[in-house]
């Protein structure tokens, strides 16, 4: 009879220490996931910040590449009209 009457108890006992224990977990796991976030805001701006500095150093050679490209359109067109002057001199002259 004896055990009856402590079972109820001991039971009871194991519940409160088990949830005492899940939620001193579950609250670690809070801390943890809310510190995770914050590391991984700070590596996402350190990345933005790379690709911006990246960018800013990029930046002059694309410009130049354009540069580059409209020379070498301005030297086709030149070419071009050049040619074009060089064939009407030659039509000229066989008249």
């Amino acid at each position: 009879m004896a055990i009856d009457v402590f079972l109820p108890v001991i039971f009871l006992v194991i519940l409160i220490i088990l949830t005492a224990l899940l939620s001193f977990v579950g609250w670690q796991l809070f801390l943890f996931l809310s510190e995770l976030r914050q590391a991984l805001k700070r590596i996402n701006d350190l990345i933005d910040n790379g690709e911006k500095k990246f960018e800013q150093l990029t930046s002059p050679f694309k410009t130049l590449g354009s540069f580059v490209d409209g020379a070498k359109s301005s030297i086709k067109a030149i070419d071009g009209f050049v040619s074009w002057l060089n064939k009407n001199q030659h039509d000229k002259k066989k008249d």
